[in-house]
């Protein structure tokens, strides 16, 4: 998530080989300027730029196997990921919750505006953060612990409006993190 000219200044002139580790389809840089990002390519990565262009000739791997989601939400990887498999072995434990009649499932929430949060320069958006509420209401009712849920929200500012509405609604072991911090976990 780091901009390129920052990344440049870390490394010493001492340096002789520089071997980057990462996803350049994931994490980009975050940038403040929109016009900076936009014109300028500000928002794409020293490996992106790299790998990207016209040309390019390192070396690189890229991901074939997949541990963590079902089956079903591949497809949604295969775009960036063409090779992509599932570790159906790792993940077959991974069982679809009994309230739902489908694994995967869109909600629109184009009608629901964000708003500025007080985290940072983050947004949030209530209506979002109600239908999340009214969700997780149902499948805690149903019996599911706490401790086994996690809520994935883009923005800080979301993530920490989901805190407050779950410590106040009597949840306060529900998972709640940005899919930036949650990469990895």
């Amino acid at each position: 998530e780091i901009l390129e000219p920052q990344l440049i200044a870390a490394i010493p002139p001492s340096c002789r080989q520089l071997i980057m580790i990462g996803d350049h389809f994931q994490l980009k840089p975050k940038v403040e300027n929109h016009r900076l990002g936009r014109d300028l390519h500000f928002d794409r990565s020293l490996m992106e730029r790299l790998l990207l262009r016209p040309g390019a000739r390192y070396p690189q791997v890229s991901l074939t196997t997949q541990n963590r989601m079902r089956q079903e939400f591949l497809c949604m990887l295969l775009p960036i990921y063409p090779q992509l498999e599932t570790n159906l072995e790792r993940v077959r434990q991974n069982k679809p919750l009994s309230v739902v009649d489908k694994t995967m499932f869109f909600v629109t929430t184009q009608q629901h505006l964000e708003s500025e949060s007080k985290v940072g320069r983050s947004v949030m958006n209530s209506g979002e953060a109600s239908i999340i509420m009214q969700f997780l209401h149902l499948i805690l009712r149903e019996g599911y612990e706490q401790k086994s849920v996690t809520v994935l929200g883009m923005y800080d500012g979301q993530v920490a409006l989901l805190r407050g509405l779950l410590r106040d609604a009597g949840y306060p072991d529900v998972h709640v993190c940005t899919v930036d911090s949650y990469q990895g976990d």
